[in-house]
């Protein structure tokens, strides 16, 4: 799960401006309707860093932009069949290098049945193997037993 939309700077600065006034924690949450928490937490934040704005992220940079996104997946709902191979080579055409592995997982978040091309084999194979098994029980099945008084 993502993270919960954080506190917005006119919001903290609130939360400071009432805990100047001598609100405890507990009535600046109830007052500003958010966390103990988070009111907390922005104190905390205000007095270490004396800034209302959250604290950039860390974190590997994407190599794909909203525009090279927007073309994997007009390329996938176009064809959802296609390789990665070809959308690869549709994306060195407007000059954006990307492996086959970043392309594929761009493919999983848009449509994530688009991948599924030998998907139809495995239905195919798991509905003949049940085929075999129902047969192969049949044959095995023991002759009903006949009691004496039948005879």
């Amino acid at each position: 799960m993502g993270r919960k939309a954080s506190l917005t700077p006119t919001k903290r600065a609130q939360i400071v401006a009432l805990n100047d006034l001598g609100y405890s924690e507990r009535k600046i949450a109830m007052k500003l309707t958010c966390s103990k928490t988070a009111v907390h937490t922005a104190l905390a934040n205000h007095r270490v860093r004396g800034s209302y704005t959250d604290q950039k992220r860390t974190g590997r940079p994407r190599k794909t932009t909203p525009q090279d996104d927007r073309v994997i997946r007009r390329a996938v709902v176009k064809s959802p069949s296609s390789s990665l191979t070809k959308l690869r080579s549709i994306l060195l055409d407007r000059g954006v290098r990307l492996d086959k592995s970043t392309i594929s997982r761009r493919v999983w978040i848009f449509a994530p049945r688009a991948q599924g091309g030998h998907a139809g084999a495995l239905s195919t194979f798991s509905q003949e193997r049940k085929k075999i098994l129902e047969e192969d029980a049949s044959f095995h099945r023991p002759a009903p037993v006949m009691s004496e008084d039948e005879d």
